[in-house]
């Protein structure tokens, strides 16, 4: 496998746009043009109502907006393209129907940040990095023996974090004498981790990589995981109350404080949790790598980043990637979160795009055509910034949280090649 070039999905594969009601389809299956090269858009309808077709760069600039009819014996045909690279994204309604999405990629490769990287950007995370050092960590392993099994021990681990702060997540250590390989990861937006789904990521670890591994899974919140999945996720409905929109990345942002925000903090305490887990005397220093999804893909980029000892990571669909591309209407806020666009400026210092410029080690990145959480367009700006080997994977016919069948193999393959191999 060649890490250096992109694999565009499409052949053969089953779009998820072409079903009973509105079908929307392109006149290529790889959904691949040039900026210039017009893109022909089919559409039909096997129901006679007005159908509404919106056309914009990834769900922010509107390009066309009109009213058609359409039917499978006299669909309707239009053609278009983007004058510079990006997304193209076509959205069609009609009335007691389905709507449907359809994702053209303009020279996706040539898809940059739209903001520059701050000047003082390294010298800023390493003034954080020696404040965070004047912090002690009092690090806690506390074994759950309830938990545990013949093959493994689990712990909740914790440290002490900015702001006086606390950090959690939940460790796996398989009982033998020999060294293992660490798989880190941070899971998707949310309530955070909790034990639950820490055993579920396990599955599926056990599923896909034979051999022992050790396992950890790094929390972003700032509370202590609560023992039932019902009694956690009471504390986070409570706990985001305060932020507007009920969205904890809005933590303290109105104060443009770079110190004290989500970003600041998760980041921090989720690199020190990292570097303690990764140096316990049980881990195969040789072998760790990084996977999650979505924030779990940010993240990845994040500690991939800060944390030399990360031989590999898996991104998926990652956010909070070129923050300021909102502003230009070349794609939508991460997760449709209006209130980041005022703060562009001051997020580039935790744009995940930026850290992706100092990564030099491979990644397997992936962005959705259709994906209205984490943009396409966002994802192929951090993409295209990655300074090592680099797998990019085009999920032409998906969004944020699916993917072709192969999708989940593929990269469980790729990071086990980093956490058994040589």
């Amino acid at each position: 496998m060649d890490c250096k070039k992109v694999c565009a999905v499409a052949a053969g594969m089953v779009a998820l746009s072409c079903a009973a009601g509105i079908n929307v389809t392109c006149d290529r299956d790889s959904h691949y043009y040039h900026v210039g090269e017009m893109a022909e858009i089919r559409i039909t309808c096997d129901k006679d109502v007005p159908l509404d077709v919106l056309l914009t760069c990834d769900g922010a600039a509107v390009l066309v907006r009109r009213t058609i009819t359409a039917s499978e014996s006299e669909p309707y045909v239009f053609s278009y393209t983007l004058g510079r690279p990006g997304i193209l994204r076509c959205l069609v309604k009609g009335k007691g129907l389905e709507q449907r999405l359809l994702g053209m990629a303009f020279d996706p490769e040539r898809i940059y940040p739209t903001l520059p990287e701050p000047e003082d950007f390294m010298d800023f995370w390493n003034k954080a990095f020696a404040a965070m050092d004047a912090i002690p960590a009092n690090f806690k392993m506390t074994e759950l023996k309830d938990d545990s099994t013949d093959d493994n021990i689990y712990y909740d681990v914790e440290c002490d974090n900015v702001n006086g702060t606390k950090h959690y997540g939940y460790l796996k250590l398989p009982r033998t004498d020999e060294k293992v390989p660490l798989l880190i990861y941070v899971e998707g937006a949310g309530y955070g981790q909790e034990l639950a789904t820490f055993k579920e990521h396990n599955a599926n670890v056990e599923r896909f990589i034979p051999g022992r591994v050790a396992t950890l899974t790094i929390g972003v919140h700032s509370y202590k995981p609560m023992p039932t999945v019902a009694e956690h996720r009471k504390q986070h409905d409570e706990y985001v109350k305060q932020f507007p929109s009920q969205e904890y990345w809005l933590e303290n942002i109105e104060a443009r404080d770079l110190t004290n925000n989500f970003f600041y903090r998760a980041i921090l305490g989720s690199k020190r949790l990292c570097d303690i887990v990764s140096d316990l005397p049980q881990i195969d220093k040789g072998h760790i790598a990084y996977l999650g999804v979505s924030q779990g893909g940010m993240f990845g980029l994040y500690l991939t980043a800060l944390c030399p000892q990360i031989r590999a990571a898996f991104c998926g669909v990652p956010a909070f990637c070129d923050c300021g591309g909102v502003n230009v209407g070349q794609h939508t806020p991460t997760c449709q979160i209006d209130e980041l666009a005022q703060y562009s400026d001051f997020l580039r210092y935790f744009d995940a795009a930026n850290f992706a410029r100092h990564i030099k080690v491979p990644v397997f990145i992936s962005a959705g055509y259709i994906d209205t959480t984490c943009t396409p367009s966002s994802v192929f700006a951090a993409a295209n910034c990655l300074g090592g080997q680099k797998l990019v994977y085009h999920k032409i016919h998906h969004g944020h949280t699916d993917g072709p069948v192969e999708y989940e193999a593929l990269y469980w393959t790729y990071i086990s090649r980093f956490l058994l191999g040589d």
